[in-house]
């Protein structure tokens, strides 16, 4: 079992999100593309996708506990 996730998302137009979660303690981080941290406090989370809307603003999607939260970048 892998310790980590860590997800690479290009939406184009310099648009680049790195997730990294931690199995282990149950953490997600979101880094923008020059690698600032998104999300502090980390997420709690099991699991974080990232989606781009229509209106061009991604969203973070993670689940915690039974919860499905969005929330914008």
């Amino acid at each position: 079992i892998k310790p980590s996730d860590i997800r690479f998302n290009d939406f184009g137009g310099g648009k680049i999100f790195i997730v990294i979660r931690d199995k282990a303690q149950g953490f997600s981080y979101v880094y923008d593309g020059e690698g600032n941290l998104l999300t502090a406090p980390p997420l709690e989370s099991t699991l974080v996708e990232i989606r781009a809307n229509n209106a061009d603003q991604p969203n973070v999607f993670f689940v915690q506990g039974k919860s499905l939260i969005i929330q914008p970048l």
